[in-house]
């Protein structure tokens, strides 16, 4: 090797040329490489020598071009030697350990450095057919290459498909076109499906590094890219709904479930017939909702007594229909648990036959009602109660404001009954009820309006629905605990520490007491409810849209029948197991509903000042309440003076997200 020859060597399992500039002194070679290094090579690593037309004096960019040109000769002059007819010839001879020069004997006369060279290169390539054993080649078989050559073309087949898959979401994202070679229909499809996966789960999908990497390579930003794909593909709106979707709530009934519902509802006649149910269709009641609400589920009424006020609380009979022989209809709506109430959207637990016809109590009509009578005195302390089933028929229907006007006009049945649901209620407080004026925000949509109303808790009418709601869950709770019948109570321990109560409660008051709350719990023994002052309480008034109810509904009309019980404890703690998911699910789905659309609202303030009130201050932050949407956000304290909790601050939106349910405001300006 002398200076100014071209030596090729292994780096890496890849052929390398270099260019000899000096002679070789202990074992060390010194070259230029091609990527014009000055290496030490060591004088064993050389495998093939070539004679230079170049001088060692050579310019450095003669010896770069010259390492280029002889590059590019072995790769053209290696590449027309057929390595596959040379394999059909020795295939005969299976196993055996060929070196390079018998290889390079069977293509050339001649077999000199360059020849051997250009045979390794070759030989090296096709993998398929050749493997290296130290200095030798080993033939494979037959079997292996159609093996080899069976995964090179699948692996052909799917870059070709990754290709098709990247230049559909090209046109997706650039274009909103839909458009793919129908060739590659199946693998769209499943790309498709992908995309939604990472869009409804994140980083728990299935394929989510592998899908990022793919959106990445439309030049997208932002967090919600596989989202942004989905509504670019037409498959969703801007407003979709991605809980439902993941926790694939059903918004549907199947027919199975239609056809047994439709069953349920001919029952209504025979039903309202039944020889144990009293008839007080002829007592007067009211039922009060929201405007728009479809499965009215309560109706009240009250008239004087002796001894001081007769409350008639009537309850939709849903167990009289819904009953548990309709074999698909109780499977769904155990399934489904609850009903769920969106600004935009309804999933109702029963279909809407029996939800809003054959169940509601509907203004003129008679309908089946499971019914509490109560008796209180001039105090409203409990004096007597029981429960019993009944014929009633709604003599109207009154929305909130409506009501609430009727009791401020001192309309004499209306501002009764206002006064009495203020006795329940004081009764309630003086056995420890707390009752704070949190105030709430109802997200409303009209059209494409967000509205946010305030939710008047408070309001005459409200508290009648409220304190009847109550008291009628109280008297289920009693039956229940006194006729050692199992049921779901719900507890709730007293506020620790406790609350100082108020003449008047601002916000950061209400927000010292409520972290004193702790969480109601439900269990299968009475236990103390603080929050409402009972010593006992379940859940039984909406049977029509909450599964346990129903259950607790069956098991006292079960009782009251037949002296039975219908469910046993080990029933009720089943139904509790299989019910807590999609209930906490709906839970979670209402308030991130809601949320979504304040933040929606929120984001049209994004750049402007608000006003906002100090709730707390925390260390270095600041807790704060956005007044006219009541969001609750946390800030750093910034550099100005103090501000004390009641302070009225003014902040600048900096960003929302409305699907992360995320603002981000300013320091107090």
């Amino acid at each position: 090797m002398q200076p100014g020859s071209v030596v090729e060597y292994l780096s890496g399992k890849d052929l390398a040329l270099g260019f000899c500039l000096e002679a070789e002194n202990k074992g060390k070679l010194p070259i230029m490489t091609s990527s014009g290094r000055k290496e030490s090579l060591a004088t064993k690593k050389v495998l093939f020598a070539h004679q230079s037309p170049l001088s060692p004096t050579a310019s450095r960019e003669e010896k770069l071009a010259h390492l280029e040109s002889v590059e590019a000769r072995k790769a053209r002059e290696s590449g027309e030697l057929d390595t596959s007819e040379l394999w059909e010839l020795l295939a005969e001879e299976e196993g055996r350990e060929w070196q390079l020069s018998e290889l390079a004997g069977f293509l050339f006369s001649e077999a000199g450095p360059w020849e051997k060279s250009l045979v390794y290169r070759a030989i090296s390539n096709d993998k398929h057919r050749y493997s290296r054993k130290g200095d030798c080649f080993v033939l494979r078989t037959a079997e292996q290459v159609e093996e080899a050559l069976q995964r090179e073309a699948v692996e052909a087949r799917r870059e070709v498909e990754r290709a098709a898959v990247k230049d559909w979401m090209r046109a997706v994202w650039d274009t909103r076109k839909n458009s793919f070679d129908p060739e590659y229909a199946e693998s769209v499809e499943e790309w498709k499906e992908r995309i939604r996966n990472v869009a409804l789960h994140g980083e728990d999908a299935s394929h989510f590094q592998h899908v990022q990497r793919y959106l990445k390579e439309l030049d997208a930003k932002g967090l919600d890219v596989a989202f942004q794909f989905m509504v670019r593909l037409g498959e969703w709106t801007l407003d979709e709904n991605l809980e439902i979707l993941a926790n694939q709530t059903p918004t549907v009934f199947s027919q199975e479930v239609l056809e047994e519902a439709e069953q349920a509802g001919q029952r209504l006649e025979a039903v309202l017939q039944e020889p144990d149910r009293v008839d007080l269709s002829d007592w007067g009641c009211h039922s009060i909702d929201d405007p728009d609400t479809t499965e009215i589920d309560d109706a009240l009424a009250w008239r004087a007594v002796e001894e001081g006020f007769e409350l008639a609380i009537h309850i939709a009979d849903a167990s009289a229909l819904v009953t548990p022989d309709l074999e698909h209809l109780e499977k769904e709506i155990r399934y489904r648990a609850t009903s769920v109430y969106l600004p935009d959207f309804k999933v109702r637990m029963v279909p809407e036959n029996l939800s809003d016809d054959a169940l509601s109590l509907k203004q003129g009509v008679k309908r089946p009602a499971f019914t509490f009578l109560v008796k209180v005195d001039e105090k409203g302390k409990l004096l007597e109660a029981k429960v019993q089933t009944s014929v009633i028929r709604v003599e109207e229907r009154l929305d909130y404001d409506t009501a609430d006007q009727r009791v401020a006009d001192g309309e004499e049945y209306w501002a009764g009954f206002a006064r009495i649901a203020e006795m329940l209620k004081a009764q309630r407080e003086a056995n420890g009820a707390v009752n704070l004026p949190f105030p709430r925000m109802e997200v409303v949509l009209s059209g494409d309006e967000i509205l946010l109303v305030p939710d008047e808790r408070d309001s005459a009418s409200q508290t009648i629905v409220s304190e009847m709601m109550i008291l009628a869950n109280r008297v289920a709770a009693e039956y229940l605990r006194d006729n050692e019948l199992p049921a779901i109570y719900r507890s709730q321990k007293a506020p620790d520490p406790p609350i100082e109560m108020r003449d008047e409660w601002r916000p950061h008051h209400l927000y010292e007491a409520r972290r004193s709350f702790s969480r109601s719990a439900q269990g299968f023994e009475p236990s103390l409810h603080s929050g409402l002052g009972l010593d006992a309480y379940v859940q039984a008034t909406s049977p029509i849209r909450r599964y346990r109810d129903l259950i607790l509904q069956r098991q006292i009309k079960h009782h009251l029948q037949s002296g039975q019980v219908l469910y046993s404890k080990e029933d009720l703690e089943e139904i509790l197991t299989i019910t807590s998911t999609p209930v906490s699910q709906a839970e979670k789905m209402e308030r991130n509903r809601k949320a979504y659309f304040l933040h929606k609202l929120l984001s049209k303030q994004r750049g402007k000042e608000v006003s906002a009130i100090v709730l707390a201050a925390n260390g270095e932050r600041y807790t704060l309440q956005l007044k006219d949407t009541l969001r609750e956000v946390d800030v750093p304290q910034g550099g100005g003076s103090l501000k004390a909790p009641g302070e009225e601050v003014r902040v600048k939106v900096l960003s929302v997200y409305p699907r992360d349910r995320v603002v981000k405001v300013s320091s107090p300006l």
